[in-house]
């Protein structure tokens, strides 16, 4: 009798034991799935970060201009970081920065369909009015957005 209670007993333990294995491997499984998810949300955060940084370097070009009671020099300083910036987005679609002096808009503001060709003419008509920009009078340079990027750049004299 003792014999068979010995052998009900690991019979019993191991039923036991063989019960938690699937209860231990989905222990583990929701270890490493959240371990995943985690990395996974870091990740997503590091790439929302670095498209905020994107947007800062795009929009850098030309911020350090925008302000009121500022020179000739600086309105044409920011025109030919216009002409940069739009040249270096050929064919980025929403990446061209218009610009509109005293109620003259050159450029549609976040252009979608900035080609090489409209891009040139547009830093033509962009070139021809910075000779304008008398360096003796003070001009208020503005910026408008869109979806956090620089779409034009206004240029008032004060």
């Amino acid at each position: 009798m003792k014999k068979f209670l010995r052998c009900q007993k690991g019979i019993i333990y191991f039923s036991i034991l063989t019960s938690m294995i699937p209860i231990l491997f989905a222990g583990i499984g929701l270890s490493v799935y959240n371990q995943v998810a985690t990395k996974n949300g870091i990740i997503a955060q590091a790439s929302k970060k670095m498209s905020e940084q994107e947007k800062q370097i795009y929009n850098s070009s030309v911020i350090s201009y925008v302000g009121s009671n500022r020179k000739g020099v600086d309105v044409r300083s920011c025109i030919d970081a216009i002409i940069l910036s739009n040249n270096n987005n050929v064919e980025i679609p929403g990446k061209f920065i218009a610009l509109t002096i005293n109620g003259t808009t050159i450029g549609t503001p976040a252009n979608q369909n900035n080609t090489a060709e409209e891009v040139e003419k547009c830093a033509s008509q962009m070139a021809s009015q910075r000779t304008m920009i008398n360096n003796g009078k003070r001009y208020i340079i503005e910026a408008r957005y869109e979806e956090a990027l620089i779409s034009e750049i206004v240029v008032n004299e004060e």
